[in-house]
């Protein structure tokens, strides 16, 4: 549902360009998840959810996105995993290093099959009942997958940095530290320093 929202938002964003800007798309993109269900604020998903959107906005925000789909994919990746520092160790109490691989594993699945997929089997599921049950088998199928990956990823957890403790200045450095790094400019010229042959 948080998925479909954001979608519609930010088309209306898009179809709207004058009149909606993506800050607003976002702004309101919460605002109508937390009036559906506003409990939603005590699930670490929606936390997530809408802190990764709004740090690929703020670190990809006046300039153009590379025509190569991959290395944007790539870039994103990158963006989330700075962004989200500051709320994994809030949250798990670790860094999670394995989270741009997940990602890079998973989104594409999750995004290009298993989401379209869960939404068609409730639209199909008003006209053919038979149908849309085929459909979901299909949705468990990946989602079988989707978890396998996850699981065979757990072995790698010596990319899982413990933070054992951390006080409030060291949260504020931490959130400081991401922002900096995700400016438009200066994150460009990160990137420009990883990608050096």
């Amino acid at each position: 549902i948080r998925a479909l929202i954001m979608v519609i938002a930010f088309s209306l964003a898009y179809i709207l360009k004058q009149q909606i800007s993506r800050w607003q798309a976002w702004s309101i993109a919460l605002i109508v998840v937390l009036l559906i269900d506003p409990l939603s604020v005590l699930d670490v998903g929606f936390w997530f959810s809408f802190g990764a959107v709004a740090a690929l906005m703020f670190a990809f925000s006046g300039r153009k996105m590379s025509h190569n789909k991959i290395k944007s994919f790539c870039h994103a990746q990158i963006v989330i995993l700075i962004g989200l520092l500051p709320l994994m160790v809030i949250v798990f109490g670790k860094i999670n290093l394995l989270t741009p691989i997940a990602n890079l594993l998973v989104l594409p699945l999750a995004s290009l099959l298993l989401i379209p997929l869960m939404f068609a089997s409730f639209l199909v599921h008003f006209f053919s009942e038979s149908l849309a049950s085929q459909l979901f088998k299909f949705v468990e199928e990946i989602s079988n997958i989707l978890f396998l990956i996850l699981d065979y990823l757990q072995q790698f957890n010596f990319l899982t940095i413990p933070i054992n403790s951390i006080d409030t200045l060291g949260v504020c450095s931490l959130i400081l530290v991401s922002v900096l790094l995700l400016l438009p400019k200066l994150f460009l010229s990160l990137i420009h320093i990883l990608t050096l042959p």
